[in-house]
């Protein structure tokens, strides 16, 4: 009985070795392929926020109002996309919505009467860059 007892367990240790590597495999798998769609989703959003970005200056001395809204659709298509993403990827969206936060805030400023600090709005603009670039080497 006893030397029936050895193999039982040794072929039960190969075998129970054997799932927790086949179940690290489609865990891995699955981290990934949830990593590679969470990055499709940052990389469309921050790229759609861009375009915005780049050209919001103009925007804000021509209409701030106007510039504040679409900034605010802009940060809440990163806040979608943030909380659909985990880790670093989403540390970036953070600091890239961080940076419209900013934009916004001086939009706000604007269309209450001050003047365009256009250093600030370079520093956002740079911010997002810095951001979406830092995305983008994730991805």
């Amino acid at each position: 009985m006893t030397r029936l007892l050895a193999p039982v367990v040794l072929l039960t240790a190969v075998l129970l070795g054997a799932c927790a590597e086949a179940e690290r495999a489609v865990s891995d798998a699955g981290s990934e392929a949830a990593t590679k769609a969470g990055c499709s989703v940052a990389q469309a959003a921050v790229g759609e926020v861009r375009q915005q970005v780049d050209g919001i200056t103009s925007e804000i001395k021509a209409d701030p109002e106007a510039a504040g809204l679409e900034l605010t659709a802009a940060r809440e298509a990163l806040g979608a996309a943030e909380k659909q993403v985990t880790g670093e990827t989403q540390e970036q969206l953070a600091r890239a919505g961080a940076a419209i936060d900013d934009l916004r805030a001086e939009a706000t400023a604007v269309a209450d009467g001050a003047n365009v600090d256009d250093q600030a709005l370079r520093a956002a603009q740079e911010e997002y860059g810095d951001a979406a670039e830092q995305l983008t080497g994730l991805c």
